[in-house]
């Protein structure tokens, strides 16, 4: 229903495997560009049942490793 919620408002998104960094159990993750990152937060919140249960982890890049930041 998530990736249908941003998708609608014009939020390109995609289901992958929550990455091993941040959760060793399996898991699903919607991976959206930064640009729309305020925007998907809020409509994410608004349609989850328990909020409490959605973290949401800016990605970057520093000398080829990831780096998982919460936000």
């Amino acid at each position: 229903m998530a990736q249908r919620i941003l998708r609608e408002n014009g939020c390109k998104c995609v289901f992958m495997p929550t990455p091993r960094d941040i959760s060793a159990d399996c898991g699903l993750s919607l991976r959206y560009p930064s640009d729309c990152a305020e925007d998907a937060c809020r409509l994410i919140q608004q349609v989850t049942c328990r909020p409490d249960q959605c973290l949401f982890y800016s990605v970057y890049r520093d000398e080829g490793r990831r780096l998982y930041i919460r936000s």
